[in-house]
């Protein structure tokens, strides 16, 4: 009788034991079981697109036309990604377009002509673009 006692338990305690606990979804299965069903179904793609984020905080957020040295006399240095100035070792910092009544300065929008920069906005004198006007991005 013991011994069918001592049996049962330990079957239970195994069977227990054994159950999957990555049964219960976590929210990155959840976020990533959405995804998969927006991209099935479009109707649903606006929906999930805006799940989890504040829209205050997006279109606050802004996208760096390329990064460049603060320093004024490294203005001609630029780069895609985020790193340090060549030169100097300072971190580049990104910059952003911006109204016109929030820029540092105008500039051409094409990083390899950064280093261009106006008081009023103009065109280009190397390739003829609209400057934008610009901003230093802390």
């Amino acid at each position: 009788m013991k011994s069918l006692i001592i049996l049962i338990t330990l079957s239970t305690g195994l069977l227990l034991g054994c159950q999957d606990k990555s049964a219960e979804p976590t929210e990155k299965h959840i976020k990533m079981q959405q995804s998969k069903s927006a991209k099935m179904n479009p109707e649903i793609s606006e929906e999930v697109s805006h799940a989890g984020h504040d829209h205050g905080e997006m279109e606050n957020s802004v996208k760096a036309a390329y990064y460049t040295c603060p320093m004024e006399s490294h203005k001609h240095i630029n780069s895609q990604e985020a790193g340090n100035c060549p030169e100097c070792g300072m971190a580049l910092v990104p910059v952003v377009e911006v109204s016109p009544a929030e820029a540092d300065f105008y500039g051409c929008p094409m990083p390899s002509h950064s280093h261009i920069r106006a008081d009023e906005a103009g065109s280009c004198p190397e390739c003829g673009m609209q400057l934008k006007p610009m901003k230093l991005s802390d």
